[in-house]
């Protein structure tokens, strides 16, 4: 059952862990109050589609872990009730708050089903919500054309890069492009975010000389070899 030990007030002293998923970490007990001491790491992903849930769920059975009083057979986590002041799971990054944790008992031949509380407990907390998703990054176009010998700037191409914790996340570009050579390259772009999550866009490019460069090319090239033909026509007539 249920300890009747109500109002009971327990502030735990919590440091923060590393994120991987929705987990507890307990460690580092070394005081005589055991729930006093103990180091709580609460984490949740901002993907999460009931954060409150995951977050009571994982709080209680947290409790009755370390707890002697609360025995998690008699606990009816579905009708207990958490209260968080404070908190915001759609931001990513570390929280404190309080939260309050009213705990139902479960129906049994002696104490008939009910919504009442058998056993509260008030602690501070520190939350991790962190970003599982892959950053969003967004170009201009797939493909593009410039003309040879043209500065290029391939950042220029980018329309956004972020992710769900609202930072920048880094950016890599990788790019074969050579302004000076006509042909088709391509420009990779990655932006990771801050646990390793990426996400990749790519751009065609293909430099080509401008057709009126390319006329007068050809134009200065006629004339060259136009020149070189008199030159011979005048040799050959003084051999003569």
């Amino acid at each position: 059952m249920i300890s009747l030990k109500a109002g009971r007030l327990i502030l735990p002293i919590l440091l923060i862990g590393t994120v991987l998923k929705v987990s507890i970490t307990t460690t580092g007990v070394s005081a005589d109050d055991t729930l006093g001491s103990s180091v709580r790491v609460f984490e949740l992903s901002t993907s999460d589609s009931n954060p409150i849930t995951s977050l009571k769920n994982a709080v209680i059975m947290e409790r009755a872990s370390v707890d002697p009083n609360v025995d998690i057979n008699d606990v009816d986590i579905a009708r207990s009730t958490i209260d968080i002041d404070n908190f915001n799971f759609t931001k990513a990054g570390i929280q404190s708050v309080k939260v309050k944790v009213n705990l139902a008992r479960k129906a049994s031949e002696d104490v008939a089903y009910q919504d009442s509380v058998g056993y509260s407990f008030i602690e501070d907390a520190v939350i991790k919500v962190y970003a599982d998703s892959a950053p969003k990054i967004a170009l201009t176009s797939q493909s593009i054309t410039v003309n040879n010998g043209d500065p290029f700037n391939p950042e220029s191409f980018i329309i956004y890069a972020t992710d769900d914790s609202g930072n920048l996340p880094a950016l890599k570009i990788d790019s074969n492009v050579d302004m000076n050579v006509d042909g088709v390259y391509s420009v990779t772009y990655t932006a990771i975010d801050q646990i390793g999550n990426s996400a990749s866009r790519s751009i065609e490019v293909t430099v080509k000389t401008p057709q009126e460069v390319l006329d007068a090319i050809a134009e200065e090239e006629a004339r060259k070899q136009a020149e070189e033909e008199q030159k011979q026509s005048e040799e050959e007539e003084r051999r003569r």
